[in-house]
């Protein structure tokens, strides 16, 4: 008996205070200006249950007020009455107010969003469908600020929707060329849709606006042009990446001698010679330029580039051998001979 009765007192409670409040709304109603209960009806957000009623209510004073609609859409979905804010939502989209119009989609979206999250696996491919045709039409509409872009980015992605994804990041791009974060994700999503052309395009921004990272990303785009067999672009690369060490040398020449070109490969040797000043480093890379050419049989122009170095060396025990090795293992006993007359003159002169 007792229990019922704490019942009875407790639902009366609750309706006491709800017609206290009503009471007090019908006296703010009576005393103060309509816009200043609105401004302070629309900032409530303690009682989204209360304020709700009050919207409701004075929306039947004022049914085409678009703002009072959009409160009580929101304060709807705050307190999780989700028909009320969809119905609401379906009147504001049709309005001919662009900016009521577009702030009910944002809404609508929001509300999707939270169903799609909570609901079975049937229902969420009819809602994924909804909120796909919502997230393209308002990345494309929306989407003008870094902030906007951010977000709508985000959302394509988790609703896989690259096509509108990659356009926020071409849009992202124009406010702001050098990110190196857009680029990244620019590198990325291209891959996803294996558009290699615009791979290619991000690199090149990732290679000269992130510095730190630049021999990555040229190796990146190195590895890439193989891969598309784009030779020319790769070689191209690979002259970037010559001053990141002697690996990268070794790499051009032997891109040239995947096609057969011998003379292209010792070019390439002689040349990283020239721009040393390591005795060590210029002796490795004349012996890589002139062995290429004995691998492809160049002995033309074996003879004439080794008979250019051969006098600076003849001092040298281990380059003498070399060279020695290199005439005879190309058959040119004569030449051969020729230098063991020069390296017996210069021990003479000693």
């Amino acid at each position: 008996m007792s229990i019922a009765k704490d019942e009875r007192l407790e639902v009366m409670s609750y309706s006491g205070i709800l017609g206290v409040f009503l009471l007090f709304a019908l006296v703010l109603y009576l005393l103060y200006p309509k816009e200043m209960l609105e401004q302070n009806v629309l900032k409530e957000s303690s009682n989204y249950d209360l304020t709700e009623i009050y919207l409701e209510n004075m929306l039947r004073q004022d049914p085409d007020n678009t703002d009072l609609m959009i409160a009580l859409a929101n304060t709807a979905i705050e307190s999780g009455n989700i028909d009320l804010a969809t119905r609401l939502l379906k009147v504001l989209e049709t309005s001919k107010d662009e900016a009521v119009a577009k702030e009910a989609k944002l809404l609508r979206y929001k509300v999707l969003k939270r169903e799609y999250l909570i609901a079975s696996t049937t229902d969420k491919r009819v809602i994924k469908k909804e909120l796909i045709i919502l997230v393209i039409e308002l990345s494309r509409d929306e989407a003008k600020s870094q902030k906007s872009i951010t977000y709508w980015y985000g959302e394509a992605l988790w609703l896989h929707q690259d096509e509108s994804a990659s356009m926020l990041v071409d849009r992202a791009l124009v406010l702001q060329k050098e990110s190196v974060y857009w680029l990244n994700q620019c590198y990325a999503l291209s891959g996803l849709m294996h558009n290699t052309q615009r791979q290619m395009e991000c690199l090149d921004g990732l290679s000269r606006y992130d510095k730190k990272q630049r021999e990555k990303w040229l190796a990146t785009r190195y590895y890439l042009s193989v891969a598309q067999n784009d030779i020319d672009e790769a070689d191209q690369t690979l002259v970037l990446l010559a001053s990141y060490g002697e690996k990268w040398i070794i790499e051009r020449a032997n891109l040239a001698l995947r096609d057969g070109h011998y003379v292209k490969a010792s070019d390439i040797y002689l040349e990283a010679m020239a721009n040393t000043k390591s005795s060590s480093a210029q002796k490795r890379y004349l012996k890589h330029a002139l062995e290429v050419l004995q691998q492809g049989n160049e002995y033309t122009t074996l003879v004439t580039r080794a008979r250019r170095y051969e006098q600076r060396y003849l001092n040298d025990s281990e380059m003498t051998r070399f060279f020695l090795k290199l005439y005879m293992g190309s058959d040119n006993i004569k030449e051969a001979a020729r230098f063991s007359k020069e390296i017996l003159k210069a021990r003479g002169r000693r």
